[in-house]
This record gives structure tokens, C-alpha cells and sequence, in this order.
């Protein structure tokens, strides 16, 4: 596929991740269905933004925030000042930027048909590009754990990437999920895929248990279906907490992974 034909399929489903990390922070502890008591939330600083892109993903390492901004890259904000925080520097993606994963002095940003691109940053001001890897589909989401980055490829699925080297990332493995990938989370063994099948009137998610044991040969192990709308998920301990548009939190147990059940969930009052 050349550069134009993967502009040209450039998806518009920017990852919600920076708003379900925050959202997910205060709700995860009581999401039950009944909640009687709020928790008040002071605005303390923020960065006015980036006049070229949009804030999609982050992820905080020592005094920095590593920010997956859309059509403006990678951006690195100085935040050891909660109150003023600062822009420090940036570096731009040949794809639209909507995750970041941290892995030793290496930011790797999903960049849709960019693929998945990898930045030494010794010196958080300037990240320098040290590769990239072009994968079948178009990487919407990425995470690190290991020697491994794994990411969520849109059309083409769930890829696993070797990146002991990260100047020379290796795809050692793939998994073709049900439907579009959009957001992965890896806990031990077992990655965890959220998926949108679409399908004439309707939209379902999936929720897909990954064994990783082998990465060069990802195998599912247990499937969770909802009719609503999910934007996000954030994992810990035994249960998957999902974020639905219009229904609100849902937390999925996986102790027993071929059967993954939803045991709880907290009403929004308004949509997500």
C-alpha cells in the first residue's frame, strides 16, 4: 500500500485514551450500581493545546507527559509543575498519532497507516525517530510490555512486535480479530483487545481475551460481546473496566478467561 492510498484510507476514529485514563481513575473504585457519595475534582493546570492536533493518548514518565497528538505527532510536556505545565518539545509522525507506549528511553507511537514508530528520548525536548514499522493494517493503539510492543492494527487485527532492538522493531506475530481494533491492554499473559464490528444498521463491541505466551503466535481464548458503543478499557487484577458511550461503566471479570462475565456496572448520568 503506498503513502497516498493510506492517507487516503486515514481513519477519523480518534482513541479516546487520555479521557478514559482520567475517567476510569475516578469512577474505577466504586463502580457499582448503586453510588452514593461524589468525589470533588480540582483543576489544577493544564496546557492550552497544540494549534495542530488533538490530544489522543498520554502516558507520564518521571516529570514528562508523552502525548499522542493526532496530526502533530508525538508532543512532550514538562508537568513537574502540576500548575504550569510546560511544552517542551515535539517530533512529528507520518501518520495520525493516537497512542503512546513508554519503554526504557523509547516513546512508541501508534500512528494509523504509519504503522508503529518508535523515538529515543534521552532528552525528553527533542525525540529523535529511530524507526518504524509498516504493519499490515493501521495502528490505532500500542502498548509495551517485555521486549514486546503489542498493538491493536485497526482491519488487520492484533500484531505483536519484537522491540528488544527498538532501532530494528521485528513483527513476530498477528492474531485477525472479529472486528476493527482499537485499544489493547496487555496484563501477564494475557492481552486484552477491544474491538467494533460493524455490520449494516448496528455496531457491536467485542472485548477479546489474547493468550501472549508465545507472542509469535497469539491465540484467543475467550470473547465478551456488548450492543453498546465501547470507547475505552483499563485493566486490573481480574477484572476489565469498560467505557460505554450511552451505558455507562462496565467491570468484566476474566478470572476464568474463557468465560469473561460482567459483574458489576455504574449508570452515567450522562453519556461518556
Amino acid at each position: 500500500m503506498n503513502a497516498s492510498q493510506k492517507k487516503g484510507r486515514a481513519s477519523s476514529l480518534a482513541a479516546t485514551a487520555a479521557a478514559v485514563v482520567a475517567y476510569f481513575a475516578i469512577i474505577a473504585g466504586f463502580a457499582t450500581q448503586a453510588v452514593s457519595q461524589t468525589i470533588p475534582l480540582t483543576l489544577v493546570g493544564q496546557w492550552p493545546g497544540h494549534p495542530a492536533g488533538e490530544a489522543c493518548g498520554v502516558v507520564v514518565s518521571s516529570n514528562y507527559a508523552f502525548v499522542a497528538y493526532g496530526w502533530a505527532g508525538l508532543q512532550v510536556i514538562d508537568i513537574s509543575s502540576p500548575t504550569n505545565p510546560v511544552w517542551v518539545g515535539g517530533c512529528g509522525t507520518s501518520g495520525y498519532a493516537s497512542s503512546v507506549a513508554i519503554y526504557h528511553k523509547y516513546a512508541f507511537v501508534a500512528a494509523g497507516y504509519g504503522g508503529p514508530q518508535a523515538f529515543e528520548i534521552t532528552n525528553p525536548a527533542v525525540p529523535v525517530p529511530v524507526s518504524g514499522l509498516d504493519t499490515p493494517g493501521q495502528a490505532k493503539a500500542v502498548v509495551v510490555s517485555g521486549n514486546y510492543a503489542y498493538i491493536a492494527d485497526g482491519e488487520a487485527g492484533f500484531q505483536v512486535v519484537n522491540v528488544a532492538d527498538p532501532a530494528n522493531p521485528v513483527l513476530v506475530g498477528g492474531y485477525d480479530t472479529s472486528g476493527f481494533a482499537e485499544a489493547v491492554a496487555v496484563s501477564g499473559n494475557r492481552a486484552y483487545l477491544l474491538c467494533t464490528l460493524y455490520s449494516g444498521w448496528f455496531t457491536l463491541s467485542l472485548l477479546e481475551l489474547i493468550d501472549v505466551s508465545n507472542p509469535a503466535s497469539p491465540v484467543r481464548v475467550g470473547v465478551y460481546g456488548d450492543w453498546y458503543r465501547i470507547l475505552g478499557m483499563a485493566v486490573s487484577g481480574n477484572c476489565v473496566y469498560l467505557l460505554s458511550r450511552f451505558a455507562g461503566l462496565h467491570v468484566i471479570d476474566v478470572s476464568n478467561s474463557a468465560v469473561p462475565t460482567r459483574v458489576s456496572w455504574f449508570d452515567t448520568p450522562v453519556s461518556s
